[in-house]
C-alpha cells in the first residue's frame, strides 16, 4: 500500500514537472518569436525615418541637405508604397516671394527730345498818307489787304530737370530746355495803283521765322501707377523771332513817283520797291501737359504738347526814294502775339 501510494506521487510529479517545462519552452518560444517581431518593427521604423530624412534633406534650399548627408552615414532603403505615400502627403517649402521693384522718381535728370510746330499769323498793312494817295487816287487802286499765313516746321532739343516724389501718387519738379527751330512761313496780298490807262499790280509779301526758343517750366504731376507719370506744366519762355516783309510790282518796267517831299522808285518788279524786318528776342509764357513712362531702370519716355505765347513785333517798310526826297513807307502790322503750339516726344535718363 505505501508502496503504490509512492510510486502515484512520484508519476504525479514527472507529470508535474513535464508539463512545467513545456510552459517553459512555450514561454521562451513565446519571447523569442516578440523580439523578432519587436526588432523587424524597430528596422522598418528605422528604414522610414532614413528615407523621411533624405526626402526632407532633398526638399530643403542651397543645399542644407546635402551638409547634413555629410554629417551622418545612414544608409537608405528601396522605398515601399506606404513610404512613398506617406513622403508624397510632406509639405514642400516655396520659394520666398520676389519683391516687386517700385520706380522712384525723385532726381535729376537730362535728355532730348524733337517733334513739330505751327502757329497761326495776321498781318494788316498801313500806308502813310503818301503812300495811300498813291495806292487810292483811282477807284481801281487798293492798298494791300491784310494777309493771313500758317507757319510750320520741325523742333528739337535738349531739356533737363528734377522731380521730387513726395508721395505714391504725386510729384513736383521743375524743367528747362533749349530747342532749335524751323518753324516758318509766308504770306502775300495785293495792291493795285493806276496811273492814266496803265494798271500797275503790286504784291506784299511777309514771313516769319521761329529760330529757336526755350522754356523754364514748374511741373505737377500724378502717378496712376509706379511706372507712368501725368503732369501740367507752365511758366516762362523766350525765343528768337525774325518777321520780313517786302512789296514789289508785280510787272516789268521802272515806276518813280514823288511828291510833297516823299518819293518811291520802283526799278523792277524784281527788287523790292518796299522792304523792312525785325529779328528780335522776344519773351513770354507757356503752358502744357503731358506723360511720362519709366521703361527701363532709369530711362523714361515721354509726350508733351506745349502752347507758347511770345511779344511779337511789327516793323515799317520803306520805299527806295529819289534823291533829297524821304522814302514812302509802309507799316506792316502783325495782329498777333508770336504763338505757336509744339507737339513732341523726348527721352530722359534720371540720375
Amino acid at each position: 500500500m505505501n508502496k503504490r501510494l509512492f510510486w502515484s506521487f512520484l508519476t504525479s510529479l514527472s507529470l508535474l514537472l513535464g508539463n512545467s517545462n513545456l510552459l517553459l519552452a512555450e514561454a521562451a518560444d513565446t519571447v523569442a518569436k516578440t523580439d523578432q517581431d519587436l526588432a523587424k518593427e524597430v528596422a522598418a521604423l528605422r528604414r522610414q525615418n532614413a528615407e523621411l530624412r533624405d526626402r526632407l534633406r532633398r526638399l530643403e534650399p542651397n543645399g542644407a541637405g546635402a551638409a547634413d548627408k555629410g554629417s551622418r552615414n545612414v544608409p537608405v532603403q528601396p522605398q515601399d508604397s506606404a513610404n512613398s505615400a506617406m513622403a508624397a502627403d510632406l509639405p514642400t517649402k516655396a520659394p520666398p516671394p520676389q519683391a516687386i521693384p517700385v520706380y522712384n522718381w525723385t532726381g535729376f535728370y537730362i535728355g532730348g527730345n524733337v517733334g513739330g510746330g505751327w502757329g497761326h499769323r495776321n498781318v494788316d498793312y498801313v500806308p502813310d498818307p503818301f503812300t495811300l494817295d498813291v495806292f487810292t487816287r483811282l477807284p481801281i487802286a487798293h492798298p494791300p489787304d491784310p494777309a493771313p499765313f500758317r507757319t510750320s516746321g520741325v523742333v528739337g532739343g535738349l531739356q533737363v530737370g528734377w522731380n521730387w516724389q513726395f508721395h505714391r501718387n504725386w510729384l513736383i519738379g521743375q524743367e528747362s530746355d533749349f530747342n532749335w527751330s524751323n518753324m516758318k512761313g509766308s504770306g502775300s496780298s495785293a495792291a493795285v495803283t493806276q496811273f492814266g490807262q496803265s494798271v500797275i499790280p503790286f504784291t506784299a509779301v511777309a514771313d516769319e521765322h521761329i529760330e529757336w526758343f526755350g522754356t523754364f517750366r514748374a511741373r505737377f504731376g500724378y502717378l496712376p501707377t509706379d511706372n507712368l507719370l501725368g503732369y501740367v506744366t507752365g511758366g516762362f519762355a523766350y525765343g528768337k523771332v525774325e518777321r520780313h516783309g517786302t512789296f514789289t510790282k508785280s510787272n516789268p518796267g521802272n515806276l518813280i513817283v514823288s511828291g510833297g517831299g516823299f518819293s518811291l522808285n520802283c526799278v523792277d518788279n524784281i527788287t523790292p520797291c518796299y522792304s523792312g524786318s525785325s529779328d528780335h528776342v522776344a519773351v513770354g509764357w507757356t503752358l502744357g501737359g503731358g506723360f511720362e513712362y519709366a521703361v527701363w531702370q532709369r530711362w523714361t519716355l515721354k509726350a508733351e504738347y506745349l502752347y507758347v505765347s511770345l511779344d511779337g513785333t511789327s516793323f515799317t517798310e520803306t520805299a527806295v526814294p529819289v534823291p533829297s526826297t524821304l522814302p514812302a513807307s509802309l507799316f506792316a502790322h502783325f495782329s498777333n502775339r508770336a504763338t505757336f503750339n509744339v507737339a513732341r516726344v523726348g527721352v530722359n535718363y534720371h540720375f
